[in-house]
C-alpha cells in the first residue's frame, strides 16, 4: 500500500476518532444544560435536516472540485464547528449546542462521499479492488471509533464535557494535514455546467440504470432502521435495560469490536473461497442484522450489551458489498454525485426513521419499535441482492 493510501486511512481513522467523540458526547452535552430528552432528539433531527441540506447541494458540485482540497476544506470547517460546540458548552447555551448539531456531520457527511468516489476511481471499475479499498476505510473508521469511545469512556470522570469538543476538533486538525501532505487528484474531466444542471444530470443518471437505482433505494430501507435505532436504543439502554452512561460508549466500542472482526473473517474467507459471491455477503450480512436488532430489543443486560456482536458484522457485510456495486457501475464523471444521491436517500431514511419514532412514542415501547426496525431492514436485504444480481448480469453479458 503506497504512501498516499496510508495518509488517507489514517487520516480517516483519526477523524472518525473526533466524530465518535463528539457523537458521544453531544447528547450528555445537551442534558447537563436542560435536563430534557426532547432536546437530544431535537438534536439528531437536527443534525439529520444538516446532512440532508449538504446532500442535496451536494451534487451540483461534488465533481467538479479537487477531491484533496474538498477534503482538507471538510475538515478545517469540522474544526470550527468542534470549537462552536466548546463555546456552546462553555456558556451553556443550549440554542448553540442546537446550531452545532445541526452542522456536526453536515461537512462530514460530504468527506465521506468524495473519499468513497475517491476510492472508486482508484478501482477503475474492478469490484473486488473497489470493494477492498472500501473496507480498508472502513476498517481504519472502526479503529478510530474505538480509540475515540473507549478513549471517552475513561476519560469521563476526568474532564467537564466541553473539553471533548477541544479533543474532537484536534482529530480533524490532524486528519488535515495528513490529507493535505498527499498528491494532488484532479477532479473528473468533464465540461463545466451550470450546478443545477449539474445536479439534475446526476439524479437522472443514478435513476437510468437498474443496478445503481436498487442500491440508492436501498439505503431508504437501511437509514429508516437506523433513524428508529438511532431514536430508541438509548432509551431502551438506559430505562428498560437499567445500564449506565458508561455502558453508553462501552458498548459502541465492543460493537466496532465486532465490525474489525467481520472484517478480517471477510479477507479471510475471499481468499480462501474466491468462488464467494456478492449476494452470499449481503445475504448474510442482513440475516445477521436482523438477528443483532432482535437481540438489542432485550431487556436484559448481557444480551443487549453482545447484541452489537451480531449486528454490526452483519453491516460489516452488507454495506462495503452495496457500495462497491455503486462504485463498479458508475462512470467516473458521475461517482460524486452517484455517492452523494446514495447517502442522500440514505439520510432521508433516518429523517422518516425518527419522526415515525416521534409520532408514535407513546404508542408502543422502545423493544417493540426495535423490532419494527428488523423487519423494515428486509428491504435492503431484498433490493441489495437485486442490485447485484442485475450487477452480476450485466457483467456476464459484457464479457
Amino acid at each position: 500500500m503506497n504512501t498516499d493510501n496510508n495518509r488517507i486511512l489514517w487520516a480517516r481513522g483519526i477523524s472518525e476518532t473526533g466524530n465518535a467523540i463528539r457523537q458521544a458526547i453531544l447528547a450528555l452535552a445537551i442534558l447537563s444544560v436542560r435536563d430534557n430528552p426532547n432536546d437530544v432528539f431535537t438534536a439528531e433531527v437536527l443534525e439529520t435536516i444538516g446532512v440532508i441540506a449538504i446532500m442535496l447541494v451536494g451534487p451540483s458540485f461534488i465533481d467538479r472540485v479537487n477531491r484533496k482540497k474538498s477534503l482538507v476544506a471538510s475538515d478545517i470547517f469540522c474544526v470550527a464547528n468542534a470549537l462552536f460546540l466548546f463555546l456552546g458548552a462553555l456558556h451553556n447555551s443550549i440554542e448553540a449546542l442546537f446550531v452545532g448539531s445541526f452542522f456536526t456531520t453536515f461537512f462530514a457527511s460530504f468527506y465521506q462521499s468524495n473519499l468513497k468516489a475517491m476510492t472508486a476511481e482508484a478501482g477503475d471499475g474492478d469490484i473486488k479492488k473497489v470493494k477492498h479499498g472500501l473496507s480498508m476505510i472502513q476498517i481504519s473508521v472502526l479503529i478510530g471509533a474505538i480509540v475515540g469511545l473507549l478513549g471517552t469512556t475513561f476519560a469521563l470522570p476526568k474532564f467537564e464535557l466541553k473539553y471533548f469538543f477541544l479533543f474532537d476538533s484536534l482529530t480533524f486538525i490532524v486528519s488535515s494535514v495528513l490529507v493535505y501532505g498527499i498528491k494532488e487528484t484532479s477532479s473528473v474531466d468533464f465540461p463545466q455546467k451550470k450546478p443545477w444542471i449539474e445536479w439534475i444530470e446526476g439524479l437522472r443518471y443514478s435513476l437510468k440504470f437498474p443496478t445503481i437505482k436498487l442500491v440508492i433505494f436501498s439505503g431508504i430501507f437501511g437509514g429508516i432502521t437506523y433513524g428508529i435505532l438511532e431514536s430508541t436504543s438509548v432509551v431502551h439502554l438506559k430505562n428498560s435495560v437499567g445500564l449506565d452512561d458508561f455502558w453508553l460508549t462501552a458498548t459502541r466500542a465492543i460493537n466496532r469490536v465486532g465490525s474489525i472482526a467481520a472484517f478480517v473473517l471477510m479477507f479471510w474467507a475471499s481468499k480462501k473461497f474466491p468462488n464467494l459471491k456478492g449476494q452470499f455477503w449481503i445475504l448474510a450480512g442482513g440475516v445477521l442484522a436482523i438477528l443483532g436488532i432482535f437481540c438489542m430489543s432485550s431487556h436484559t443486560p448481557v444480551v443487549f450489551i453482545l447484541s452489537g456482536l451480531i449486528l454490526f458484522p452483519g453491516t460489516s457485510f452488507l454495506n462495503p458489498s452495496l457500495s462497491a456495486v455503486i462504485g463498479a457501475s458508475t462512470d467516473k464523471n458521475y461517482l460524486g454525485r452517484v455517492f452523494t444521491f446514495y447517502s442522500l436517500s440514505t439520510y432521508i431514511g433516518v429523517l422518516f426513521g425518527n419522526l415515525i419514532v416521534f409520532l408514535g412514542r407513546n404508542n408502543i415501547t422502545t423493544g417493540e419499535w426495535l423490532q419494527v426496525s428488523a423487519y423494515i431492514f428486509v428491504g435492503r436485504i431484498g433490493l441489495g441482492i437485486a442490485a447485484q444480481n442485475r450487477y452480476k448480469q450485466k457483467a456476464t453479458s459484457s464479457a
